[in-house]
């Protein structure tokens, strides 16, 4: 009953749903302020022979959620690069790619407060900062970035079509939008259209649905151990859900491909 309130509450309209899945970030936030959590993207894993993603040992614990962010900005050039993530959540993917990577700067945006102040606690890196944003109104100048991602995050935002707007003004000419998230078939048919009429240049398409189904089965327990070590018991079925655990609504869906997950990489 909760998990059927939970999604007719987020479909009532675009506003309604910008602002409950900012209220549930910054409740996120708050209530688990520890570092331990660095990641809430649902994962990627390999299905074949990949080259092994090298990591030292301190992120081996998020390999998968990292390799989510390393499918998703494979083949970008982003050493010495001017380099922003929208939806940068609890900042494990921003700082990844400035531990990593080495951009000239990494600056991760997201609406929630909370979850920007957590990211500038618990990351120090030189090359690294988190801002508050909106992804339909990002706060830079024209021409700003050489490279823009953008990882499990677009599903929250009330107006696809204004944040592309935003992604291709922010960025140079020249410069690469990498793209990953998860969406109804239905309404990935409409966005495919919205993305493929954009003025951007596609340079990859990718349905990495059985990747991420893949991650999911991996950490399932782990996740399913967690929730309810720390989570009350009338609240575990909608953090199950959020966290894609086996047999979820979420989980079923993938598996019946009534919901996919795609990644794009485009050129401005």
């Amino acid at each position: 009953m909760l998990i059927r309130l939970f999604f007719f509450l987020v479909s009532l309209s675009a506003t309604f749903e910008e602002k409950f899945w900012k209220w549930w970030y910054q409740r996120l936030a708050a209530v688990y302020p520890k570092m331990d959590w660095r990641f809430m993207n649902y994962g990627y894993a390999p299905l074949d022979q990949e080259s092994a993603l090298v990591l030292k040992k301190e992120d081996e614990e998020n390999r998968l959620f990292i390799q989510l962010y390393q499918h998703v900005l494979s083949g970008v050039e982003l050493k010495g690069k001017e380099v922003l993530e929208v939806g940068s959540g609890r900042g494990g993917g921003s700082d990844y790619v400035a531990r990593y990577h080495a951009p000239a700067s990494m600056i991760g945006v997201d609406l929630a407060q909370n979850a920007v102040d957590l990211s500038n606690q618990f990351y120090h890196v030189p090359n690294l900062k988190f801002m508050e944003g909106n992804a339909e109104k990002l706060p830079f100048e024209n021409d700003r970035f050489d490279v823009v991602f953008n990882v499990e995050s677009s599903h929250c935002y009330g107006n696809m079509q204004a944040f592309l707007a935003e992604v291709l003004r922010v960025l140079k000419p020249g410069g690469v939008f990498a793209w990953a998230d998860l969406r109804t078939q239905k309404m990935m048919e409409k966005e495919n259209d919205l993305f493929m009429h954009s003025p951007f240049k596609l340079l990859y398409k990718g349905d990495i649905t059985a990747n991420v189904l893949h991650a999911l089965d991996l950490i399932s327990d782990e996740k399913t151990e967690l929730i309810q070590a720390r989570v009350s018991y009338l609240w575990r079925p909608l953090f199950s859900e959020f966290a894609g655990v086996r047999d979820s609504q979420a989980y079923r869906s993938f598996q019946a491909r009534k919901m996919v997950y795609r990644c794009y990489r485009f050129q401005k």
